[in-house]
């Protein structure tokens, strides 16, 4: 079994070093276009890229949010 196993660069195909810029540079603002003229990759890649690097995401605070016991929570109004 890989050790990237069942995280967002599990299958990955290209440098995971790439993958992890063009997610950070996604979170910083970069538009998709933007972030594949910064890397040179097609947008196409990009927009794969941050699908991915968004289920996994979602996986994750999913399994962390089922376990949490919350008995209060403060909101701002």
């Amino acid at each position: 079994m890989a050790l990237s196993y069942a995280t967002a660069y599990y299958g990955l195909e290209r440098d995971p070093a790439i993958f992890a810029t063009a997610v950070r540079a996604l979170a910083e603002g970069n538009s998709i276009r933007a972030t594949g003229r910064i890397l040179q990759i097609d947008k196409d890649t990009v927009c794969g890229w941050l699908n991915r690097a968004a289920l996994h995401c979602r996986s994750v605070v999913l399994y962390l949010g089922s376990h949490l016991q919350v008995t209060e929570c403060q909101l701002d109004e």
